[in-house]
């Protein structure tokens, strides 16, 4: 007979019992949230567990394990599954909001990989169709990969280009393998609020 699984507040719940933690806003605490509306919203049945949250409350509980947060059962050697965001990726992957679904490949075991989204640009940069799926690490901006793909947020814009940097003005140069997009954009490195090296692409049919 197999396991009923538990719903995302039921987990929670469960930590909670074990680790005689009384109320949500008590946890919530314990895991490093300054509030405990995202654990109520959670009993409520509203959200479900994000990855981010997934991360701060294994943090917190070393016993427990991400996979069993997110999915409700153990992994038994799965590999982590990768949450997915459509529409605006990168505001919803820093806000920790649920994602639309999960990305579930050997990749991982590969190179870390923070998020994956839904690409809406045409093609920006050979070979990258709209609608891949880009698998993303977020990264400081000391450790951008130079002459690789990221995705840079600036000024509330977000394009996926290749990165370099300009030795004589301190700048960075944005730009594309792709003709159908000329141009180099040059920003400075203060108007880079947010990056991301692009791992993987899946491509969809």
């Amino acid at each position: 007979m197999s396991r009923k699984i538990l719903t995302p507040w039921e987990r929670i719940a469960k930590i909670m019992y074990e680790n005689q933690i009384d109320t949500p806003s008590e946890f919530a605490k314990k895991i490093g949230l300054t509030r405990g509306e995202t654990i109520f919203q959670i009993k409520r049945g509203n959200h479900g567990i994000s990855r981010r949250l997934a991360e701060k409350i294994a943090a917190a509980f070393p016993e427990v394990e991400e996979y069993w947060l997110l999915q409700g059962k153990h992994s038994e050697g799965a590999p982590l599954p990768i949450p997915l965001y459509r529409g605006d990726a990168v505001g919803r992957f820093r806000r920790g909001d649920v994602p639309d679904n999960y990305v579930v490949t050997p990749y991982e075991s590969l190179r870390p990989v923070s998020f994956a989204m839904v690409n809406q640009e045409a093609e920006p940069l050979r070979g990258i169709l709209e609608h891949s799926v880009l698998l993303l690490e977020s990264v400081e901006r000391e450790r951008m990969e130079l002459g690789r793909p990221h995705l840079v947020e600036t000024a509330g814009r977000v394009v996926l280009r290749y990165i370099d940097d300009d030795y004589r003005t301190g700048h960075y140069r944005l730009y594309s393998n792709n003709p159908a997009w000329k141009g180099v954009r040059i920003v400075e490195p203060m108007e880079i609020t947010a990056v991301y090296a692009l791992r993987y692409v899946l491509t969809t049919f």
